[in-house]
């Protein structure tokens, strides 16, 4: 997982995406990146864009993953990757909205939930995941954390600046 996040060579989708998108600002092209990059590794059937379904991540998604069906609602326990962009203000909005219980979510094994602005406006609903959580591996980019929801493995948070 450490190098899915991590890596800093060109996928091979890179540039077909960027000729589709030119005029998106560098962080979000970083997150739709890294967005490819969770969705080629977890190879999700299901993923949720809670908030703001952005074709740019949409795009990278499915660039990431074929089989992937992205969708901004899923009440599903096949549901293995969420996206939560910046507008999700609480959790009643972005988690309760697409799944029966967080933790479900937090308790279903290999399941990754991203969200962004972890330091501004979804800092409520960070901390909340972070406590509820008990078998979760942890990374904090300081803009955007990753959750990986891993069955017998202890708690455990990776600061990382990228």
């Amino acid at each position: 997982m450490m190098n899915v996040i991590n890596e800093h060579a060109p996928f091979y989708a890179y540039s077909d995406l960027e000729q589709c998108f030119p005029h998106v600002y560098r962080r979000k092209r970083r997150m739709a990146e890294l967005l490819l990059r969770l969705a080629n590794w977890l190879q999700p059937e299901k993923v949720a864009l809670l908030s703001n379904v952005d074709p740019i991540y949409v795009e990278y998604i499915k660039a990431g993953c074929n089989k992937a069906i992205v969708s901004a609602n899923w009440k599903s326990n096949e549901t293995k990757m969420f996206v939560i962009d910046r507008d999700a203000v609480n959790r009643s909005v972005a988690i309760d909205s697409a799944y029966p219980s967080i933790d479900s979510i937090l308790s279903t094994d290999e399941t990754v939930i991203v969200i962004t602005d972890i330091y501004g406006t979804n800092k409520s609903l960070w901390n909340e995941l972070l406590e509820l959580g008990t078998s979760i591996i942890i990374f904090d980019l300081y803009h955007i954390g990753i959750i990986l929801c891993k069955k017998n493995r202890y708690k455990i948070k990776y600061n990382l600046n990228l």
